[in-house]
């Protein structure tokens, strides 16, 4: 019995040197238990970030719908002058015309008076 009391004294006394040896210390579990923490508090997104994010988002999208806005006008502006060029040169040439025309009955005017006519 005194064996047994012996071997059970030593397995207890190996437990415990191997629990020394291998376990973690209050101190070890701490410093883990902070580079947590802190790993997690930078990955942690902050009002502040996000708030930044989201000025950033709204900047850009503000730039995106002026820069689109002003590609548009130019469209508009240059499709306006060009119409108000195919105006001018209508209005030419409808002046020319009118001119032409108005040469052509003269012209008439005088042929039927040379030939003593008269057009009805």
């Amino acid at each position: 019995m005194a064996n047994d009391q012996e071997q059970n004294i030593k397995d207890i006394l190996e437990a415990v040197n191997f629990i020394k040896d291998n376990a973690a210390t209050k101190e070890y579990l701490e410093d883990r238990l902070d580079e947590n923490m802190n790993e997690l508090m930078d990955r942690l997104v902050t009002r502040e970030y996000l708030e930044e994010r989201l000025s950033e988002s709204e900047n850009r999208t503000q730039e995106y719908i002026d820069e689109r806005l002003s590609q548009s006008e130019n469209k508009l502006m240059g499709h306006i002058d060009s119409f108000a060029g195919q105006n001018k040169t209508f209005d030419l040439e409808l002046s020319a015309l009118r001119s032409k025309c108005e040469r052509l009955e003269t012209t008439q005017d005088r042929i039927l008076g040379h030939l003593n006519l008269s057009f009805n």
